[in-house]
């Protein structure tokens, strides 16, 4: 019994003694002008600090802020938050911390709990209780210091347009790729000062760092972008004219007209292709106009023909009189256009002209471009009896003739622009009938018209002046046997033979 009397006394004691120390305490924390320990305000610790303290430290948070809008992995915007228009009311948050540390220091739950918290840190019994508090900040804000601020004239970062996907060759792969689409950067100052201010105002009404510093890394999003690219990559209208485009990549067809050249290029072609999807068919009816034309610029049998003479007077042939000469066949040539396209290569040719008559002669001997009379040719001036023969430009022969006898019916020399049709050597030659039927042998005949053509006539003793009038030939051209021979070994069928009064 005397055991448990102490002890029990001893007890009392104690509870005595703790009972006047607590009340010490508890008076002495009442009266305090600093936040009790383990005291946090938004987060912040501000045990033992004074509202004035608190502020000054918060305030702080703020003169230091950093703030930054970032686009593309770069900063384009910065500073503090002051810079954007925002500041406390310095007054008006001392007041709201005072206020925090009167109800802490009037709340008996408060102290008897910090109170434990103390026993609990003398005697290792766990941990402190802390007294939360959030409080509204009382901030300021400029709105006319932020729009300066924020605008798309203050960004570091120039704007950028947008441009579409399209469909573009590329000389390295040598066909159509898709270039891909570039997003504009361009913004509108009302969106984005919108943006900036829900993130300050989230920033400003949250936590600052463990150092008391707001910090924000703001990224800005490309839905803001006010031009974004109409026509992607992936757009699957791009995808199809690029396999449409690729179809006849690398067709070319350059025509040749001697020295001179046509070219049918890719883009000539393209015009002339129907594209549907990503499918691409040569369009027959456009190529076969492409031909007609090519053949209206070239053709020159059959068409009004102009002559220099080498008097130097002009002269007209008809196109009825005008059998020399280039004509395109359409119907070939288109095929053979179709095939040259489809093949996807680089050709080179002549169109596919009518090259010979019935009889297997030819109808032209050379061409330069549009012309087709390019040097080498045979003139017959009827009025004068007098020939020349040209070839590559250079005079080889000429010589007085003598032609049909045009006081007789149908025995004048046919007028025009013919081919030589061949040259044989030695010839005979027949015709006329009855009466009047002929064979003679020459040793060099050049025929041109219907059985009209060049000969030596050794059986003449002169040539030119008036002697075709009364006793000219059947409508060849008589020529002396030099003459005649020196043009056999010079020229060959095909070679134009221009004759004319």
């Amino acid at each position: 019994m005397s055991k448990l009397k102490w002890g029990l006394g001893f007890l009392t004691v104690l509870i005595l003694a703790a009972a006047g120390t607590g009340a010490y305490f508890a008076r002495e924390q009442m009266q305090s002008t600093v936040y009790l320990q383990g005291t946090t305000i938004n987060g912040s610790n501000v045990s033992g600090l004074t509202a004035a303290e608190v502020a000054d430290t918060m305030l702080d948070g703020y003169d230091g802020s950093r703030v930054g809008l970032w686009e593309d992995g770069k900063p384009i915007l910065w500073g503090d938050l002051k810079e954007f228009g925002y500041g406390f009311d310095r007054d008006a948050l001392e007041q709201e911390l005072q206020a925090a540390l009167d109800s802490q220091k009037q709340d008996p739950k408060v102290i008897v709990k910090s109170l434990i918290d103390r026993a609990s840190e003398r005697f290792d019994l766990g941990v402190y209780y802390r007294s939360r508090y959030e409080l509204e900040i009382p901030h300021r804000f400029d709105s006319a210091v932020f729009d300066a601020k924020v605008n798309t004239e203050a960004l570091a970062v120039e704007r950028v347009d947008s441009v579409d996907a399209e469909v573009v060759y590329d000389k390295k792969e040598e066909k159509f790729v898709i270039s891909p689409e570039v997003v504009g950067t361009h913004l509108d100052d009302t969106t984005l000062r919108s943006f900036m201010k829900e993130k300050l105002d989230a920033l400003t009404e949250g936590e600052p760092d463990d150092d008391g510093v707001y910090r924000a890394a703001i990224v800005l999003p490309e839905s803001l972008y006010v031009d974004p690219p109409q026509a992607t990559r992936d757009d699957q209208a791009l995808k199809d004219l690029c396999t449409a485009k690729n179809t006849f990549i690398g067709a070319k067809v350059t025509y040749v007209f001697g020295s001179k050249t046509q070219v049918l290029d890719y883009d000539g072609i393209m015009k002339m292709v129907d594209i549907d999807g990503p499918n691409a068919t040569l369009n027959e009816d456009k190529l076969r106009a492409y031909v007609a034309e090519l053949g209206k610029k070239y053709d020159t049998r059959y068409k009004e023909r102009k002559f220099k003479t080498t008097y130097g007077s002009t002269i007209t042939i008809s196109a009825g009189l005008n059998e020399y000469g280039y004509t395109v066949l359409e119907d070939q040539e288109l095929k053979q256009l179709i095939k040259d396209i489809k093949s996807c290569k680089p050709v080179k040719r002549e169109p596919i002209y009518e090259k010979t008559n019935s009889w297997g002669n030819p109808h032209y001997y050379s061409r330069d471009g549009v012309s087709d009379i390019t040097g080498t040719y045979v003139e017959c001036n009827l009025s004068a009896q007098h020939l020349w023969f040209y070839k590559n430009g250079k005079l080889i022969c000429e010589s007085d003739f003598v032609s049909g006898d045009v006081t007789k019916k149908d025995r004048g020399t046919q007028t025009g622009c013919f081919p030589l049709a061949y040259k044989e050597s030695p010839s005979i030659l027949r015709g006329g009938q009855g009466s009047g039927a002929y064979e003679t042998k020459v040793q060099f005949w050049m025929p041109f018209y219907e059985g009209q053509g060049l000969h030596d006539a050794t059986w003449r003793g002169a040539f030119g002046g008036n002697i075709y009038k009364g006793d000219g030939s059947h409508g060849c051209i008589n020529l002396p046997y030099w003459a005649a021979e020196t043009i056999y070994n010079n020229i060959t069928a095909g070679v134009p033979l221009v004759i004319y009064y």
